[in-house]
């Protein structure tokens, strides 16, 4: 029996077709992933950021209790960061269960 033009009997030409392919994606990928970087400033894709007030945690939250406001927390003590940030890291905070916590 006839096979069509351009096929075969056991598949090797899907074979030899697919690293081509693969080599393909790939760089489509890195072009990708190139422009994205671009696009958020530079900084690097998929790593994971801690929050900027995890250095000066302890203060804060003892400022905090003390009642001292925010606004004078991020403006006086810390000179970085927003006093809504640092409000929204605070009530993550208290969301979160105590890691000193015995189980």
């Amino acid at each position: 029996m006839r096979q069509p033009k351009g096929s075969s009997e056991n598949g090797y030409d899907i074979l030899l077709a697919i690293p081509p392919a693969n080599a393909w994606f790939d760089k489509a990928l890195n072009r990708k992933s190139k422009q994205l970087r671009v696009q958020l400033g530079g900084f690097p894709l998929f790593v994971q950021q801690y929050p900027m007030y995890d250095a000066g945690r302890e203060r804060i939250l003892h400022l905090h209790a003390l009642g001292v406001p925010l606004a004078t927390i991020v403006d006086v003590r810390l000179k970085y960061g927003k006093c809504l940030s640092l409000k929204n890291y605070l009530t993550k905070l208290q969301r979160q269960p105590s890691r000193n916590a015995s189980a």
